[in-house]
């Protein structure tokens, strides 16, 4: 796979150039919904075994290569952006790590459907938004959980909030203080550096439960979790 000319990274540029690669068939043509389809179908061919690859401890001076041409998306080393391309850079990314996000959570819940089991993924992006103390109650995490679970045991209610905010004061607050050192070592500036938006954004008005916040749109098993004062729920 490596040595074609299909090999892309799997970073904004290269999902493009890997999907002017590869004609989509025609009989998804007129298909309503097809090209989200389509593009899902191309990341899984793209990140195909990346799990497996060997690679997780290489770095590129304290990030992965990736996340550094990640957020380096558009940027030239001879001539400035300007801010309407800045703005586009930043809506690219957001785009596409927004569709990662959503294959993931397919194949979770796929994975529960099929064997009856249960999944959660929990996820923070890293980045933070600049100049904002980074403490747990500043961030917030993307959560998959099967709305099953939720609606038939809510004894469990109290465990998955108290598993979020664990992972947000104990393991996601150290790591994107890591990041924003980092960051600031590459010296970068801010305009690239903000936690990637997601549609519904963080927990609405009225929580679905006193623990639980309303899924990102009814029926979803994608929940946006605030964080709260350390050693609180």
């Amino acid at each position: 796979w490596k040595a074609t000319l299909l090999h892309s990274s799997p970073t904004v540029n290269g999902f493009d150039k890997f999907k002017a690669l590869i004609q989509r068939p025609q009989v998804l043509n007129g298909i309503a919904g097809c090209e989200d389809r389509w593009e899902s179908a191309l990341l899984s061919l793209l990140t195909h075994g990346l799990h497996n690859d060997g690679s997780h401890l290489d770095h590129d001076n304290g990030f992965y290569k990736l996340t550094s041409d990640h957020y380096r998306t558009g940027v030239s080393k001879t001539q400035p952006s300007q801010m309407q391309e800045k703005i586009g850079n930043w809506h690219s990314r957001t785009l596409h790590t927004e569709r990662i996000l959503h294959c993931i959570f397919d194949l979770c819940t796929v994975l529960d459907r099929l064997t009856g089991g249960s999944t959660i993924v929990l996820h923070h992006p890293g980045a933070t938004s600049p100049n904002v103390n980074i403490a747990p109650e500043m961030l917030k995490a993307n959560i998959y959980i099967n709305p099953k679970v939720l609606e038939e045991h809510h004894e469990l209610h109290a465990v998955v909030a108290q598993i979020t905010q664990l992972f947000l004061s104990d393991y996601a607050t150290l790591l994107a203080n890591a990041f924003a050192d980092t960051w600031t070592w590459h010296k970068w500036g801010n305009s690239m550096m903000a936690q990637t938006p997601t549609k519904g954004k963080a927990r609405t008005e009225v929580p679905i439960m006193p623990l639980i916040p309303r899924p990102i749109v009814p029926t979803s098993a994608h929940f946006i979790f605030p964080g709260c004062p350390a050693g609180s729920l």
